[in-house]
């Protein structure tokens, strides 16, 4: 929890302090699958799971060709061994830069982004029986979330554009606290809409 509030008020600090740049709100949701990864000394492996995201952003325009992109997204992620679906229901807080590399056709751009992402698991549940969340013992799933973002993508203009994302978590989720680490992992088709432009 702890870790949470250090990103979260690092991230209020620098989007604070950029008051003076442009700055848009808009929406961004997508489909995609999901998979729970598990580490190199595990017997066990999940499949892939269906995976959806919804969300507002908030974008800063630093330059004709750089924004730094932040906001919250619901997304759920999970995985699915021969018994079932595992179901995780995250709020996540994610943090990108994004760089317009090359100009197609009178408004059309091709770009890039990475950065970070911090999530909170809301709920989980597996085949519909809930799971617990946190760090006590017996706990299935830990509360936070940390990983990686990158992606890929085209804009139709500088309202409307849709990428390829990739989301490698970083943090082990598994609150049993074995030798066995288990991460999230996500690949997704993304769609924005950016407000007033």
């Amino acid at each position: 929890m702890k870790s949470l509030l250090t990103v979260v008020s690092v991230l209020v600090f620098s989007l604070s302090s950029m008051s003076a740049t442009a700055q848009y709100f808009g929406v961004r949701g997508g489909l995609g699958i999901s998979n729970l990864i598990t580490s190199t000394n595990s017997n066990t492996t999940f499949g892939r799971v269906f995976s959806t995201h919804l969300g507002g952003t908030i974008d800063f325009e630093l330059s004709d060709q750089f924004w730094l992109q932040s906001g919250a997204t619901f997304f759920k992620k999970g995985g699915a061994n021969l018994s079932g679906n595992f179901n995780l229901y995250y709020l996540e807080v994610p943090v990108t830069a994004r760089f317009d590399f090359l100009e197609v056709g009178a408004e059309g751009i091709l770009y890039a982004r990475a950065g970070l992402y911090s999530g909170l698991l809301m709920a989980a549940n597996f085949n519909g029986t809930k799971l617990d969340v946190g760090s006590r013992p017996g706990d299935d799933f830990k509360f936070f979330d940390f990983g990686l973002i990158t992606g890929v993508g085209y804009g139709f203009n500088e309202s409307i554009d849709v990428g390829l994302v990739f989301e490698f978590g970083l943090l082990n989720t598994d609150a049993e606290q074995s030798l066995v680490s288990l991460t999230n992992g996500a690949i997704m088709l993304s769609a924005n809409y950016r407000f007033g432009l």
